[in-house]
């Protein structure tokens, strides 16, 4: 799969963190990718739905698909037994955590606030570059929150990013956490979380130990996994159970929702929520997993790796109630089925006789796979024993933890998936019933789909007129993703084990960028040519958008394609100023600059290959506002509207990234243009002044929107143009929606 694979690395391009204001009582920080959105990492370790809501890690694939296909929410659970409470009560078990309905960091589970009074603090490598567009200062994606710091010295190894924070339980089990993330290409979809939990007795936030000596026997850890990919239910699976096994991944992809459509990797055909009709692209070709990279082989062990674990992996219903409530609102019924889960899985609970793995590792407990199971669902969703969806739990343990004792457990959240750009290509040729696999660079016609598929064929049919052949092709490029996944799962642990030093490209420069007559002018900051193996400049341009879409099922939106390179082996010199003369009249483009090195400082990768050249990350300073060539001010004779007649569905006609923009061009540089309908209502003033092109709205949103914001409906209207001096004329124009 390695020409695939090198598809998908030009597609992945960063990976950094944003920041996001504290929204609830929980301080939270908000991590990204270029294809991925996570972590909505809160200072308490939450990860349910009590942090935020169902969107809890989204992809940057085809815009933002929400939560469908990656992490919905999570559980994660401490258990212990014979604990005794600070006032002498006996329990034969105990629960501490956050269930994936409910979290509760005031008395169950609580972060502990500095001396300013921060919970959570996160810390960059270097000074989020400054972006700049047509004078105004974008804050995205990098505001500084006053709990942000730039600080270098912080970093492990050569990462970009750090978000940290230190957690008390009522078990008396704190907690140091700390999330890691790259920028280097090949390391940017993947985040690593490191947990040391320690029995301090501390069991509320004051600095008194309320449990002093205590020791806390057969501890464990639990998350709950639970994926969600749009209306479907996905499998649930797993890898690593085994001895000899070198990776330990819970993942989950996406099943078959109904009867007729083969609607693997959210491809479903038929038309939309609003009745669009299907636009060809796959909108969740996602395989979702969490590594367990390390969990200490014992007690204060944080060197030797417990291949082991995870202890105990189980397959249940997402709204099993071991997993939805904070544990001060469990039951001690609820409690007991939970501490049994950990301890042996779901082998027999509540009647779910789940078939186990045999041959795993001495003394643990492993579900089969469900894909590993002679299964023929097309929908999770409708096996025996599952309301709303499947979900997978692992549980890291049994320790004995007396006082003052530590364990460590560090883990990676990966998302693998194919580029938009192959999405779109595959989904358009699936749409047409001609995808292709063995021609389409992959290597050969192998079968590569999981076992159900090759059990039940009849998984391929569909009613929709696509023939198996189709479906089969389709299939196979999605399952690909499934190898991305594993990459990064390498990755992940290479990176961990190194220390965190992996290759580290040039840091990002300023960005500016200045709608002139005739061209785009993009200018950037030296601060990287301050990296010893600085090379040069690379520029990457996107039309009509910042991020990757379809628009009207006929072209993608948001693609970056570079159009300017400078420095050592381009040809041109070294400069830090572009004029971008090649942009078309009307149309929005996006830019980006990236340094690049030459590689002599980089040394290998995790595939024991040299890195290579590297380039900055281009999420540090994308632009999310649109530039645009303008021309001089005209004359009120020659004004011209654009696209005059407009028509929705024509979308060749239309603005790429904007499809319901209206321009007037050639228009005097001060005049104030008046929209009326045929029959003389006025629908909107626009106010103009500065050069000789004025859209209907300035935003996206604004575009064909009246003065109180209703989009116009068909009709023929009137602009009527004038000048400060009293001059005037009129066009009239169309509208077709």
């Amino acid at each position: 799969m390695m020409k695939y694979n090198k598809i998908l690395a030009a597609a992945m391009l960063i990976v950094i963190f944003l920041a996001s204001p504290e929204l609830f009582a929980q301080g939270i920080k908000k991590e990204m990718t270029f294809t991925y959105v996570r972590w909505i990492t809160t200072d308490s370790a939450d990860e349910g739905e009590g942090s935020w809501g169902w969107a809890s890690s989204m992809s940057w694939y085809f815009g933002f698909q929400g939560d469908g296909g990656t992490n919905s929410s999570k559980a994660v659970m401490m258990g212990c037994d014979n604990w005794t409470d600070a006032d002498g009560t006996e329990w034969p078990i105990w629960i501490s955590g956050h269930g994936q309905w409910e979290v509760d960091d005031r008395l169950g589970v609580m972060p502990v606030p500095d001396e300013e009074g921060w919970t959570i603090h996160r810390y960059y490598r270097y000074q989020p570059p400054s972006i700049i567009v047509d004078g105004d200062f974008l804050s995205d994606p990098f505001p500084l929150n006053r709990s942000d710091h730039v600080a270098p010295d912080k970093m492990p190894g050569t990462a970009d990013g750090l978000i940290e924070s230190f957690i008390n339980t009522d078990m008396g089990v704190s907690i140091h956490q700390r999330v890691i993330g790259f920028s280097q290409e090949r390391h940017n979809s993947y985040l690593i979380r490191e947990y040391v939990f320690t029995n301090t007795g501390n069991t509320d936030i004051d600095p008194e130990i309320e449990l002093p000596g205590q020791n806390i026997t057969n501890w464990y850890f639990l998350k709950q996994l639970r994926a969600k990919d749009g209306p479907q239910r996905p499998w649930q699976s797993a890898i690593g159970q085994f001895p000899g096994e070198d990776l330990r991944v819970m993942f989950a992809y996406g099943s078959r929702e109904n009867e007729e459509h083969d609607d693997f990797g959210g491809s479903n055909p038929a038309p939309d929520y609003y009745g669009n009709p299907w636009d060809g692209q796959l909108n969740m070709p996602f395989y979702w997993g969490e590594q367990i990279i390390f969990a200490s082989a014992g007690p204060n062990d944080m060197t030797n790796d417990d291949p082991a674990q995870p202890h105990a992996t189980a397959y249940l219903d997402v709204d099993f109630d071991g997993f939805t409530f904070h544990s001060r609102n469990m039951t001690t019924t609820q409690k007991q089925r939970l501490y049994e889960v950990m301890q042996i899985g779901a082998r027999d609970l509540e009647g779910i006789n789940w078939p186990e793995l045999e041959g795993t590792w001495p003394g643990t407990h492993h579900g089969k796979p469900m894909d590993h199971i002679d299964l023929n669902f097309r929908n999770v969703v409708d096996m025996p024993g599952y309301g709303y969806s499947p979900s997978i739990s692992y549980s890291v343990g049994p320790y004995d933890l007396a006082f003052g004792d530590s364990v460590k457990i560090v883990t990676a959240e990966l998302l693998g998936t194919i580029s938009p750009e192959v999405g779109f290509e595959v989904g358009t040729a699936w749409r047409d019933n001609e995808a292709e696999w063995g021609d389409m660079n992959i290597g050969g016609a192998t079968d590569i789909l999981p076992d159900q598929y090759t059990n039940h064929p009849d998984l391929l049919e569909s009613s929709d007129g696509l023939s198996i052949e189709n479906n089969w092709a389709k299939d196979n490029w999605v399952r690909t993703s499934y190898d991305s996944l594993l990459e990064l799962a390498k990755a992940a642990k290479w990176a961990y084990e190194n220390d965190y030093n992996v290759p580290q490209p040039p840091p990002p420069p300023d960005v500016e960028t200045k709608s002139l007559p005739d061209n785009i002018r993009i200018s950037w900051g030296s601060q990287s040519e301050d990296a010893p193996d600085f090379a040069g400049y690379r520029v990457y341009r996107a039309l009509g958008s910042w991020w990757p879409h379809v628009e009207e099922g006929t072209q993608l939106i948001g693609v970056w394609e570079k159009v300017f390179e400078c420095g050592e082996g381009t040809g041109n010199p070294l400069v830090n100023e572009w004029d971008d003369t090649g942009a078309q009249r009307g149309d929005a483009y996006y830019y980006t600059v990236v340094a690049f090195d030459n590689g002599t400082a980089n040394g290998n990768d995790y595939d024991g290959n040299p890195a290579g050249v590297l380039e900055s990350s281009s999420l540090w300073n994308y632009t999310t506002q649109g530039s645009f060539l303008v021309k001089e001010g005209g004359t009120l004779e020659s004004i011209v509207v654009v696209p005059n007649p407009y028509n929705i569905s024509a979308s060749d006609n239309n603005f790429p990234g904007e499809p319901n923009k209206i321009m007037f061009f050639n228009v005097p540089s001060v005049c104030t243009i008046r929209i009326f309908t045929e029959s003389g209502d006025l629908v909107k003033v626009i106010e103009h002044e500065g050069g000789g092109d004025k859209p209907w709205g300035d935003l996206p949103q604004e575009h064909q929107a009246t003065d109180i914001g209703q989009i116009i409906v068909s009709g023929i209207y009137i602009a009527h143009i004038e000048t400060p001096d009293g001059a005037s004329t009129i066009r009239k124009f169309v509208v077709v929606r």
